[in-house]
Order: C-alpha cells, then structure tokens, then sequence
C-alpha cells in the first residue's frame, strides 16, 4: 500500500494532476489538520470541547446542517398525506409513488 508521503510526491511530480492533490503543505492547512487530529485524540466529548476547536465546529456546522424545505417539496408532502388517507392504507408502495407524481404534475 502506498503512503500518503509517496502519494503527495508522485502528485507533485505530475503538474496536470494538481487538481487531485489534496496534501498541499500551506500553512493554514497544516493547522487545521493538527486541529482535526487533535479532535479526534481528545476524549472529553462535552460542550466546551467546540470553543477548543473552532475550525471543526465550523466544517460541522457547514456539512452537518440539515437544509430547509421549499415550498415545492412541501406542497409534495402535502400531496402525500392527502393520497395516503385510511381507505387507501393497503396501498402498495408503487402504486402511492404513481399517484403522488400524477398529482404533483397535474396543472
């Protein structure tokens, strides 16, 4: 297997691959991969441990927030509760998603 010091080399050495490259040696991400592995060897897991590592927080924060809905996804739901009533609990799977998408296009 190979390494990730042999890996970043032979990336170096070919300029078209650069855009693959992901062990540049600038700085700022020389920090924050210090700052990632230090989170990940530190067992205190409480509250406080977000103020240590600001930069964690922040990829979390911007990878691990869920999106708000729009209206077309929440007329979608709508649509779905209005299908899915008791007289039609026996629905198969199949037949619900052929319903809900005639009813989502209709105009």
């Amino acid at each position: 297997m190979i390494s990730k010091e042999e890996f970043a080399v032979s990336i170096e050495n070919d300029s078209d691959d650069e855009f693959f490259c992901f062990y540049h040696s600038t700085a700022a991400a020389t920090n924050v991969q210090q700052e990632v592995d230090s989170y990940l060897n530190d067992n205190n897991r409480t509250s406080g441990t977000s103020k240590k590592y600001p930069a964690v927080k922040h990829i979390f924060l911007k990878y691990n927030t869920g999106k708000h809905f729009s209206a077309s996804v929440e007329r979608l739901f709508s649509a779905g509760w209005q299908i899915l009533t008791p007289r039609r609990k026996k629905l198969s799977d199949d037949h619900f998603e052929m319903l809900l998408f005639c009813e989502a296009t209709k105009t």
